[in-house]
């Protein structure tokens, strides 16, 4: 499945789909970050595999 923004990933979460893994944006659209959807994903299934990443440059060379 794939989520445009945090609340969206949050409706996923909170559905009925089986999930194995959360791979998460460290910086989200909509006011919320990757912790918060981390963090939000630990209190709905405390055995599901989470990764966040960061998919924007910093400007190191």
């Amino acid at each position: 499945m794939r989520a445009a923004d945090a609340g969206e990933e949050t409706r996923i979460l909170a559905s009925p789909a089986p999930l194995n893994m959360v791979l998460t944006d460290v910086l989200l659209p909509g006011g919320s970050s990757g912790a918060d959807v981390v963090r939000e994903a630990r209190q709905l299934a405390a055995t599901l595999a989470l990764a966040a990443a960061a998919s924007q440059a910093f400007g190191w060379s």
